[in-house]
């Protein structure tokens, strides 16, 4: 489930969206095997559609200003770093240029 997000450009901003990527999602490369998934288990016709979700407020947006708190509290950021991150992110959703994006990737077959 790749996700483009768009909020104040800053290191810290990467950083998080980095570890939610790396270390958070739990089989966040299961998209792209399904396929292979599929036509091991025997299944035919295997298709792949992508839906995309945008969202332009970052409280909809899977926790998202939550997510440097929650690398604070494994270590990996400082608290003025987590300010900051949040700061930004309120900023950007009060100026209207917050975005989130992500795109859910469907995988069809059948039985032959």
């Amino acid at each position: 489930m790749p996700a483009a997000i768009r909020a104040r450009a800053t290191p810290s901003a990467r950083r998080v969206k980095q570890f939610r990527c790396d270390d958070v999602l739990r089989h966040g490369d299961l998209a792209h095997r399904m396929p292979r998934l599929f036509r091991a288990a025997g299944l035919v016709d295997v298709a792949i559609e992508g839906a995309t979700l945008v969202l332009a407020n970052p409280d909809d947006a899977f926790g998202f200003p939550t997510w440097a708190r929650t690398m604070h509290d494994r270590g990996l950021l400082d608290a003025t770093d987590v300010e900051r991150f949040e700061a930004d992110v309120r900023a950007s959703a009060d100026a209207g240029d917050f975005l989130y994006a992500v795109t859910f990737f469907i995988t069809s077959g059948r039985t032959p």
